[in-house]
């Protein structure tokens, strides 16, 4: 009596009970049905204590949840430094040299070696590569010019009646240019009638190798027209060693670079470098700032042996209120290309690189070379990383990187070390040999030991001469 109530409260439980699967399981009449529904039944059963099972691990592990917030702070502008691809000018420096300025006579003469090698060189090449004569009234089919030179093309002409309108056209792959319609500034074309045969010629000035090519006259009566032969026009290169050129250039540049460590003749040669340099008004012709004219006032002129005469905006830190072209640094700026030194000076522009303040520009290393009849942006995303101070945090001096050739990278290194101020600099795959001294890589405060490798390898100790040092040679090797 009391297991048929139980089995009725079962069945009626069953029957009646939210629990998705159980009604059915009793309902069913066959017991395929059965079976299925208690497996289904199972499963969710399964799949629920799992994910219990999963929230129970996650809320034991403890996570944490970070806030993130965003701080507003300042920002500095960064400090921007230029100078003239050209160290100095050319009436300046012909007009010092005139005045008897020994750094301007040097730099005088320099120049006039240049002068005197390239003359050389362009005498030599014209003499192996002549003009056709212009005289000439006989038809050619080829015709050989100079670069930069002029040359005449003659076609001559017959027919009965004469002539009345004569064209040149140069073939442009599978297509013809009509030049007789060119301006006349680089095309002149004349015709000449005859008795009998007429002369028509085509003269080009200054050219150059795109004029090089197949060219043909057209001739046009009222019986018809007529096209002439092809004329081959060459144009001959001027080769010229540019290796004189450069040596000096670069003898332009050391001379103007101080050879001993005299105050005096530092002061003489910065002064006098500054002198024969272009003036700053001429220079910089606007300044805008932020949407705000600026003047010479907020830009700090400084000395670059390589470059001269050089200027750092802004004169202290500035702090940026907003980001964008409306409100950065333009600046308009006049090179001043045709008082630039002839063959010294072999590209036309300024000289660019964006430091920190405080740090020490290096224009020649670091720096990017800004042409001129071009306007030229420039963008930067400032990222800053701030650690949380603790009880293992490092001595934020210590830098510990493979060098990687010291030559190549003696600007990194110095700024690295003018910035940091270490005590004591390990330095491994220097890459140097004898031929890179000591003070062309640390300042003379430290105290250098090497063991240089050339190729690979190589090692060395810097060690600030505030503290004591001293080598011990048992233990140099050369492995």
């Amino acid at each position: 009596m009391f297991s048929k109530r139980i089995k009725g409260a079962l069945e009626n439980f069953a029957q009646y009970t939210t629990l998705h699967g159980i009604n059915r399981i009793v309902s069913s009449k066959h017991v395929v049905g059965k079976l299925l529904w208690t497996c289904i039944a199972l499963t969710c059963i399964a799949v629920c204590f799992m994910q219990i099972y999963k929230l129970g691990v996650q809320y034991g592990s403890k996570q944490v949840n970070t806030k993130v917030s965003i701080r507003y702070q300042k920002v500095y502008f960064p400090a921007v430094s230029f100078c003239n691809l050209n160290p100095v000018s050319y009436s300046k420096m012909k007009l010092m040299a005139h005045d008897n300025d020994l750094l301007a006579k040097r730099l005088v003469r320099i120049y006039n070696k240049s002068v005197t090698e390239v003359t050389k060189q362009f005498e030599k090449a014209s003499s192996n590569n002549r003009n056709p004569p212009l005289n000439s009234t006989m038809q050619k089919s080829n015709y050989k010019v100079l670069y930069g030179g002029t040359v005449t093309l003659k076609c001559e002409v017959e027919g009965i009646p004469v002539p009345f309108k004569i064209q040149w056209f140069k073939q442009e792959g599978h297509s013809t240019i009509n030049v007789t319609s060119e301006n006349t500034y680089k095309y002149n074309h004349n015709f000449s009638n005859g008795s009998e045969i007429s002369t028509a010629s085509l003269t080009i000035l200054n050219t150059d190798h795109n004029d090089a090519g197949v060219y043909i006259c057209t001739a046009r009566n009222i019986n018809g027209h007529a096209i002439s032969h092809t004329i081959l026009l060459e144009i001959a290169g001027l080769a010229l060693d540019i290796d004189p050129i450069l040596s000096a250039s670069e003898e332009f540049r050391l001379a103007m670079s101080y050879v001993d460590f005299k105050d005096d003749y530092i002061n003489y040669t910065r002064r006098t470098i500054r002198e024969m340099s272009a003036d700053f008004s001429d220079f910089l012709l606007h300044c805008n700032f932020e949407g705000r004219p600026c003047n010479e006032s907020v830009f700090v002129p400084f000395f670059d042996n390589y470059y001269g005469q050089c200027y750092r905006f802004p004169t202290e830190k500035i702090t940026t209120r907003r980001a964008g072209p409306l409100f950065a640094l333009k600046m308009l700026i006049n090179v001043n290309q045709s008082d630039y030194v002839p063959y010294i000076a072999s590209e036309a522009g300024i000289r660019l690189v964006i430091h920190e303040h405080g740090s020490q520009p290096y224009l020649e290393n670091s720096g990017i070379s800004v042409a001129t009849g071009f306007r030229t942006d420039i963008s930067l995303i400032q990222k800053r990383i701030e650690r949380i101070p603790g009880s293992t945090e490092c001595d934020p001096r210590n830098k510990f990187k493979n060098i990687n050739s010291v030559k190549s990278k003696q600007g990194i290194v110095k700024n690295l070390l003018e910035s940091t101020k270490p005590d004591i600099v390990l330095g491994t795959e220097t890459w140097i040999d004898s031929s890179i001294t000591n003070n062309q890589i640390f300042p003379p405060n430290y105290n250098i030991y090497r063991n240089d490798r050339n190729i690979q390898g190589g090692v060395l100790i810097a060690i600030n001469s505030d503290n004591l040092s001293t080598p011990v040679s048992e233990l140099q090797t050369n492995c």
